[in-house]
């Protein structure tokens, strides 16, 4: 029986809206091909793999790699890099404390997004326990900061990412 094609997916901003576009995992020149062609737009790929090349949601979910938590700020025009930076340098105490270490941190230019790296895993249910605490942990962490609870949103849903 043949291995079953897992999918990621490239997505650039169309119409105010992100596009998704699938493409087998394995394909790693078409992704990075998709990345060079877009650098200049607004664009992403998820971490995480997908059963079928339709959709990017969690009832989709083939492997999961990584949780990301997308931070929104809330003012005009978003933060600059170096306002990011200052929010990391704000948040990253609790770091290893109440929230694990993301691995990687991007200014999207919205915000920030926190990616925290998984271990390979088609456990969906647990990969929601952990998803909802690493959420909880950010949201606290934010809502203790006073100046970061006005211009600051988290959004943990985005499995895609």
């Amino acid at each position: 029986m043949a291995k079953q094609e897992n999918y990621i997916f490239c997505a650039t901003v169309q119409n105010g809206s992100f596009i998704p576009k699938p493409y087998k995992a394995s394909d790693i020149n078409a992704i990075q091909a998709y990345i060079s062609e877009n650098k200049q737009r607004d664009t992403y790929n998820t971490y995480n793999e997908f059963k079928e090349p339709t959709s990017n949601t969690l009832d989709n979910i083939a492997l999961l790699k990584t949780i990301v938590i997308d931070l929104d700020c809330e003012l005009q025009g978003g933060f600059t890099l170096k306002q990011a930076e200052a929010l990391i340098e704000l948040i990253r105490p609790n770091f290893n404390h109440e929230i694990p270490t993301p691995y990687r941190a991007v200014c999207s230019g919205g915000g920030i997004h926190l990616y925290f790296e998984l271990e390979p895993s088609t456990d969906i249910a647990k990969y929601k326990l952990v998803n909802e605490s690493v959420f909880k942990a950010v949201d606290k962490c934010i809502g203790s900061i006073a100046p970061l609870t006005q211009v600051l949103k988290a959004d943990h849903k985005a499995i895609g990412a």
